[in-house]
């Protein structure tokens, strides 16, 4: 009876999770096929606001071993269906309209399915750490940012790479939004928590956003979620 009453409790937050995560994409591509929010803020929005909201998902898991794996597959599905239309597998407009800089349904293949990617993996492997919500946090308050602060604000350019076309403000948006998002956001999550609450002191967290910062200010691919998060991850399991 235990056994069951434990694999229940882990398929009901898997299903809820899965409900809030569908419900906050559907609610911004409303939003902008309302014209409520312009096709660019409506990328970074669930760039920024996705994330988070999953990671706080994470308390409704029962501790056991298939815990991560259950949360896991809700991002690896939504990675799935953004696939699928990336490859036009799939038809829907709205998704592609939402997520894409031109409309071109391949551009799912890199942000939106790198960043599941990622977070998938994440869950996996560094299951409620301190780690993963540092390196994750970096990635979705400070990605968002960089490209706002960079385009609003504009200003000098990086000195690295050569011919770089980032910009200080963007660097420095990109660190302020990671390193400040993070510090606001361990206090609700361990409001949440209960007894797998995370210490997140404001040190480490800034050293690991900073370089985060860096890194992506000087890549230039299209694989900067993966890459950013591969720095950062093993860089925040280290001093936290």
């Amino acid at each position: 009876r235990a056994v069951s009453a434990l694999r229940s409790r882990m398929l009901i937050a898997a299903a809820l999770t899965a409900v809030i995560a569908l419900s906050l994409e559907t609610a911004i591509r409303i939003a902008r096929s309302r014209h409520m929010v312009s096709t660019p803020v409506a990328r970074k929005l669930l760039h920024a606001a996705m994330g988070p909201v999953f990671l706080l998902c994470w308390p409704l898991f029962p501790a056991t071993p298939l815990a991560p794996v259950l949360a896991a597959c809700v991002p690896a599905a939504i990675t799935l269906k953004f696939a699928l239309i990336g490859f036009g597998v799939l038809t829907d407009a709205d998704t592609v309209g939402s997520m894409s800089r031109t409309g071109n349904p391949r551009e799912l293949l890199y942000g939106p399915v790198q960043y599941g990617i990622v977070f998938a993996l994440a869950t996996l492997l560094l299951w409620r750490s301190p780690a993963a919500i540092v390196a994750l946090l970096a990635l979705c308050f400070g990605d968002s940012a960089a490209e706002t602060a960079g385009r609003s604000l504009g200003g000098s350019r990086l000195p690295y790479p050569p011919g770089s076309t980032k910009t200080v403000s963007g660097l420095l948006g990109f660190f302020l939004a990671a390193f400040a998002g993070t510090l606001l956001f361990g206090p609700i999550y361990n409001f949440y928590a209960g007894p797998h609450t995370v210490s997140l002191p404001a040190g480490p967290v800034a050293v690991v956003c900073a370089v985060a910062a860096l890194v992506e200010g000087a890549h230039t691919g299209r694989n900067d979620n993966i890459i950013v998060f591969a720095v950062a991850a093993p860089l925040a399991w280290l001093l936290l």
